[in-house]
């Protein structure tokens, strides 16, 4: 097992009103690097109802020592959420 995992970042509220960035960043020892970038968006449609937009990507590559073996994909998705109440 790996004896440490470490990882930092945030999320910050952009000047454009209901609109969210996000950036992570991890390590676990000797087996993978991963990396995250997100964004949000609420788009308000009417009376307490609202459309909300999201991105996200991830990305993880092996390090060290490989534990895990080879580890390298990109994987990314794409949501839309309708709220009403």
């Amino acid at each position: 097992n790996g004896d440490a995992f470490s990882f930092f970042g945030g999320t910050w509220t952009t000047p454009v009103k209901h609109w969210s960035l996000s950036s992570y960043a991890g390590q676990y020892e000797d087996y993978w690097n991963t990396w995250y970038l997100g964004s949000a968006y609420q788009l308000e449609l009417a009376h307490k109802q609202s459309l909300t937009l999201s991105f996200n990507l991830y990305r993880n590559r092996d390090t060290g020592q490989a534990r895990a073996g080879v580890v390298d994909n990109t994987t990314f998705s794409l949501m839309g959420s309708y709220a009403t109440g």
